[in-house]
């Protein structure tokens, strides 16, 4: 073999190294941003569970929620968590949307929600429903907001007004029948 042939062989193999390198950095992108999906979807169902159980509240547009903001949700009067505290739909949504924020800010990056009644339509939406996202931030493997078209797309699924926040926003959404 000459130092040609060995020169080429070096630089062949660093390149499939340079290579594998860079799927096992996707792939591990892509398994965080899974594991955020799934912690997403276990909120969204703790979410409708708390929602289903007080249909009046979400009927009256108490479980409505917008805020694109990143503070930390502020506790309500009552968690309703006592029986000697009486309870309207309204205090119980409240406390259902603390907790669920809560929880949300524990589990995923700069996570929040959104969430909206959505009113029977005759003809076009029989039900009544809401409309729910859970959100957070999208996270490099270093925990940097990334900017990169790798990530394009992934607020799709988000409504507009988390769409257009910068960093970008990664979405889970779910329809609550009620």
């Amino acid at each position: 073999m000459t130092m040609i042939e060995v020169l080429v062989a070096l630089l062949l193999l660093s390149i499939g190294l340079l290579a594998m390198a860079g799927i096992q950095a996707n792939s591990s992108r892509i398994q965080r941003t899974n594991e955020f999906r799934g912690a997403a979807n276990e909120l969204l169902q703790s979410f409708a569970e708390a929602v289903r159980a007080n249909p009046s509240g979400a009927i009256a547009g108490n479980y409505n929620f917008n805020d694109t903001g990143t503070a930390e949700p502020a506790r309500p009067a009552t968690l309703c968590q006592d029986v000697a505290v009486a309870c309207t739909a309204a205090t119980i949504a409240q406390a259902d949307l603390f907790q669920i924020r809560q929880a949300i800010r524990r589990r995923l990056p700069e996570g929040n929600l959104f969430a909206t009644y959505v009113a029977p339509a005759p003809g076009v939406n029989p039900t009544t429903s809401m409309s729910v996202w859970v959100y957070w931030t999208a996270q490099t493997e270093s925990g940097n907001a990334p900017d990169d078209a790798l990530w394009a797309g992934l607020e799709d699924n988000c409504p507009a007004q988390v769409a257009q926040l910068t960093p970008r926003r990664i979405c889970v959404m779910h329809t609550i029948s009620l």
